[in-house]
Order: C-alpha cells, then structure tokens, then sequence
C-alpha cells in the first residue's frame, strides 16, 4: 500500500504513526541526496520503537490448569507435552508425527536452519504418547 496521508486512520496510534513514518523518511532521504528536496517534512522526528513486553513465560500454576482441563489422552494435551518437552517450533509442531520416534527419542530436522534435534521423551511426554 502507499504511503500517503488518505491511508492513515482517523485516530492513529503510536505504532500505526511509527510504521506510517519509518515508510515516508526513506522516501524523503532519497529526495534529499538527489537535491529535490532540502529536508523532509519531519527534519527533526527521529521514529521510535514499539516497546512490548515480549512474550510471558507460563507458570508453572498454568501450566497445572492447563493439565487438569486437557488431560492425558487429548490432542490438545498430546501436543502441549510434545511442545512444553521438546521446545519445538510451531511450524515443527505441526509436522511431528510417529515416523519421528525412535528408539526412546523424538529426531526431527528444523525448518529454519535444516539442524537436526534429538530429544530424549521424558515420562510425562511417553505417557501421552503412549495413550494417543
């Protein structure tokens, strides 16, 4: 989409303004070296960053919670052990099957970076791959 003053929304927000921005400065840098422009709109205005607080780790009562409405034997409990045990991505989740297991272990290969990753399966995962 362009950027172009229509686009923005009525009552923008911080992020919205910072992305609209960071599209216009490029734009106008260019202006400037190539003397079309002697400064852009915003000469002063240097874009800030979106702060967030990233991502929450679960605590271990969730993690409890979670256990006693999904127990052993449920897909969403199969897949809950397999990612809380094997710290897979995703994408990885997704693809993870019983052609994965063997001998004690579940062998897959990341998407992103082509390694491979062993994972011992531990009591809790064996038991709900075992049910399922």
């Amino acid at each position: 989409m362009p950027v172009r003053a229509e686009n923005m929304p009525d009552t923008p927000t911080t992020a919205v303004f910072a992305n609209w921005l960071y599209g216009l400065l490029p734009a106008f840098a260019l202006a400037a070296r190539q003397g079309q422009v002697a400064n852009g709109p915003f000469p002063s205005v240097k874009p800030g960053r979106h702060k967030t607080k990233g991502f929450r780790a679960w605590t271990h009562d969730k993690l409890a919670a979670f256990g006693a409405v999904y127990p052993v034997g449920t897909k969403e409990r199969l897949i809950f052990d397999i990612a809380l045990w094997t710290w897979q991505a995703r994408q990885e989740l997704a693809n993870i099957s019983g052609k994965h297991v063997r001998g004690g272990m579940i062998c897959t290969t990341r998407g992103k970076t082509a390694t491979s990753d062993f994972c011992v399966i531990q009591l809790d995962l064996s038991q709900s791959l075992r049910i399922a």
